[in-house]
């Protein structure tokens, strides 16, 4: 399974999920007739793919679980990647941060820190 994300410009797309959220390419397919990147998001990918149409719904967005939001929301500002909304845990579960990527889809970070009172999903 994967999701995959349209970016105008795939090398600052690749500066994006490389520099600043340490994702590492894996191999696709060369027999694909566009430009793009794939990365493993756990144990499901995240495609990349470079075209000109980039209009993007405001509230689609891909949910990134990280090990430690505080970190996760420092290694944004270090990028001077402004946070756009900030969720503290409630009935879900998780401590979320929005931000953007360079091409306006919205990202999710995410740290679980108790599912309808269970330590963690892995619980589950």
């Amino acid at each position: 399974m994967h999701v995959s994300l349209v970016t105008s410009d795939l090398r600052r797309a690749r500066a994006f999920y490389e520099g600043v959220l340490s994702f590492v390419p894996i191999k696709r397919p060369a027999d694909l007739s566009f430009p793009g990147v794939w990365y493993f998001l756990g144990a499901q990918e995240l495609h990349l793919i470079e075209a000109r149409d980039t209009n993007v719904n405001p509230l689609q967005h891909v949910a990134i679980e990280v090990t430690d939001i505080r970190a996760a929301k420092a290694v944004l500002q270090a990028h001077h990647i402004h946070c756009v909304a900030e969720l503290k845990a409630g009935a879900g579960g998780v401590h979320s941060v929005y931000c953007y990527d360079p091409d306006g889809n919205r990202l999710e970070l995410c740290q679980p820190i108790g599912f309808g009172g269970v330590a963690n999903r892995g619980d589950r």
